[in-house]
């Protein structure tokens, strides 16, 4: 990626390493179903990192329900939701190419984008010389109608590498990241959400996830708890990988009141630069490991 191309003023040079593991699905045409809270974060994220391809879904309109979860003002009510993303990206990036379908994604619609961009036309998007990969970001909050683009999905699965599908969902503070599909439907399924913990904090971060999830080629469908993370709790991811470390970090009251009942000269017989460095806990996830790992270590300045 150009630090600064010939069609945006955005100097992403900062990013560079980090554009390295996102080049396939920052290139890619995102298609979006469902642009609310996960949605609406989620095509933000892409177009402040660099992607410039965007076809959105959703038939709903901004409601007073949602202001707590998406970036926009009050002024917004009653706009639909595609429409409201596709203004807050180009205000953000004034190059980006966004298409706006304010209906709701039936089997039909679904299916014909994906033929459109894929069968019919492989250079839509991309020039006559350049094929762009597709990805379809399910966001929706209505299983049922998950497991049939789930089902479209599948039925061009053939495209092999062209064709990428993420399902991304919240439910309290847990988040998770779908390539497989495998979500919750039974007799007694009721759609939209189940708590009233939804919230933008948890909105975004599953944005993030879903993001990384695709850049780091993860095929497992991992579902994260954030606050067992916060706390230092036990995550463990459906896989089974992972260690878990129990050990909490010290309290921030706690260390200045140690601190203020030390006397000045004393240090342990250490100078202040060989003080032990306090553990730091880390939550990886690489293309290698496919899991999560939790792990402790101990760095110094």
């Amino acid at each position: 990626m150009a630090t600064i191309s010939s069609t945006s003023p955005v100097d992403y040079s900062r990013q560079e390493a980090f554009s390295a593991d996102m080049k396939n699905t920052l290139n890619s045409v995102h298609v979006i179903i469902g642009c609310g809270g996960i949605g609406f974060w989620l095509g933000m994220f892409l177009a402040m990192n660099g992607a410039d391809k965007f076809i959105l879904i959703d038939g709903d309109g901004i409601e007073h329900s949602n202001l707590n979860r998406l970036p926009v003002p009050e002024s917004f009510i009653g706009f639909n939701k595609t429409h409201a993303l596709k203004r807050q990206i180009r205000f953000l990036r004034a190059d980006t190419q966004i298409t706006a379908i304010g209906k709701h994604a039936t089997e039909d619609i679904v299916f014909k984008i994906i033929k459109k961009l894929v069968i019919d036309i492989p250079y839509y998007y991309g020039g006559r010389n350049g094929k762009k990969n597709v990805i379809l970001w399910d966001t929706t909050d209505d299983a049922r109608f998950q497991q049939k683009y789930y089902k479209v999905f599948k039925e061009h699965d053939k495209y092999g590498d062209r064709l990428k599908y993420r399902k991304i969902g919240y439910e309290g503070y847990e988040i998770a990241s779908y390539a497989k599909y495998n979500v919750w439907v039974d007799e007694n399924y009721q759609a939209g959400y189940r708590t009233s913990r939804a919230n933008s904090i948890t909105s975004a971060l599953s944005a993030c996830f879903g993001i990384l999830s695709q850049a780091f080629n993860i095929e497992d469908d991992v579902c994260l708890n954030i606050k067992d993370i916060a706390c230092n709790k036990q995550s463990v991811p459906p896989s089974g990988d992972g260690q878990v470390v129990n050990e909490r970090p010290r309290e921030i009251d706690q260390e200045f009141e140690e601190e203020e009942e030390e006397p000045e000269t004393a240090n342990d017989g250490l100078d202040d630069d060989e003080q032990p460095a306090e553990p730091h806990i880390f939550v990886t996830a690489t293309p290698e490991h496919r899991g999560w790992e939790v792990r402790t270590t101990t760095t110094t300045e």
